[in-house]
C-alpha cells in the first residue's frame, strides 16, 4: 500500500489523509483496507521518502558544519543534554545566515517574534524572529527549535541573537503577550522597547469581555498618534467597559499604544510578519530536523 500511496501522491506531506486514501483503495483495487493500515502506508511512504526522524538527529553536526562553510560568518549553534543513561540528547539549535545578519544591519532595527508547533514525530517548537523590510516584505533574521514555549527556551534564543544584535534604547521587540517572552526579554534585553501585537491584544480583550465592539475599539484607539484623540477613543472603552480600562491600564498604556509608545514601531503594529514566516515553512514543520532546517 506504500507503494501506491507512493504513486499517486508524490508530496506525502499535501498527500491524502489516511481515510481518503483507504476509500481510494477500495474504489481502484478494489481491496478493503482498514484505517489502521492505510495510516501505516502513509506512514511507511513518508519515512521512504524522507528518512526516520530518529537519524535525523544524528546527522545535524554534519550538516551545521557543511551550513556554516557554505554560508561564513552564520551562527548555527546546537546544545545537547544527557540523561540519567549517559545518552547525549538533543536540547536546542539555533540558527541565523549571515545574510540575515547583514541585512539587518541595513534595517530600521525593530524585530518580530513567535513560535509555533512543529508536528513531526518529536513535536517541539519553532521559534522565529524577523521583520520587514522597505518593501513591506518579511525579512527572516534568527530560527531555533527548542521543547516547548518557555522561559529557558526563550531566553536561550534571545541570548543568541544578542550575538549580533545588541541591547539598547534604539531596539524595539514586538510579540503576542505570552508571559515566557516577557521574562526573557527583561533578563537579557532589559533597555530594549517592547511592543504587544495589537490583534493579539483585541482578540484577548474580545475573549475576555465577550465583546466585538470593545475589540476594535482597542484597535482603533492604538493607532491614534494624537494623545488627545487616543483618550477621546480609550475614554469610551472606559465608559462601554470600566473593566475592560482596567486591564489596558494594568498592561501599561505605553505597551500597546501608539501615543505613549517610547520607542520606534514603524510600521509594525502586529506580529504578523512572524505569522506569515511561519505559514510559510508549514509543511518543514513535520519533517525530520534536517529536513526542516
Amino acid at each position: 500500500m506504500a507503494a501506491v500511496y507512493n504513486s499517486k501522491f508524490g508530496d506525502t506531506v499535501e498527500g491524502a489523509r489516511a481515510a481518503h486514501f483507504q476509500q481510494l483503495v477500495l474504489e481502484e483495487l478494489r481491496v478493503s483496507a482498514s484505517y489502521r493500515k492505510a495510516y501505516k502506508a502513509k506512514v511507511l511512504s513518508t519515512t521512504r521518502l524522507r528518512g526516520f526522524d530518529d537519524a535525523s538527529y544524528t546527522k545535524l553536526h554534519e550538516y551545521l558544519y557543511l551550513l556554516k562553510a557554505s554560508n561564513p560568518d552564520s551562527i548555527a549553534d546546537l546544545e545537547t543534554e544527557t540523561d540519567e543513561d549517559g545518552n547525549v540528547r538533543f536540547k536546542y539549535l539555533f540558527l541565523s545566515f549571515s545574510a540575515s545578519i547583514i541585512g539587518f544591519r541595513r534595517l530600521r532595527h525593530v524585530i518580530v517574534v513567535d513560535g509555533t508547533h512543529l508536528s513531526g514525530k518529536f513535536r517541539g517548537c519553532l521559534l522565529t524572529a524577523a521583520r520587514q523590510d522597505a518593501n513591506f516584505q518579511v525579512f527572516p533574521l534568527a530560527y531555533a527549535v527548542v521543547d516547548s514555549e518557555n522561559e529557558a527556551s526563550w531566553t536561550w534564543f534571545f541570548r543568541k541573537i544578542e550575538i549580533f544584535l545588541l541591547d539598547g534604547k534604539y531596539l524595539t521587540i514586538i510579540s503576542d503577550r505570552y508571559l515566557s517572552i516577557y521574562a526573557a526579554k527583561k533578563q537579557i534585553y532589559p533597555n530594549a522597547h517592547h511592543g504587544a501585537c495589537i490583534v493579539h491584544l483585541a482578540r484577548n480583550v474580545v475573549e475576555k469581555f465577550k465583546s466585538k465592539g470593545l475589540g476594535k475599539l482597542v484597535t482603533d484607539s492604538r493607532m491614534k498618534w494624537c494623545v488627545g484623540k487616543f483618550h477621546q477613543l480609550y475614554e469610551t472603552i472606559r465608559t462601554t467597559n470600566p473593566q475592560c480600562g482596567q486591564y489596558l491600564e494594568k498592561i501599561g498604556l505605553a505597551h500597546w499604544s501608539n501615543a505613549y509608545f517610547q520607542g520606534q514601531r514603524y510600521n509594525l503594529m502586529t506580529s504578523n510578519a512572524c505569522e506569515q514566516l511561519n505559514k510559510a515553512l508549514k509543511k518543514g514543520r513535520s519533517s525530520p530536523i534536517v529536513e526542516l532546517l
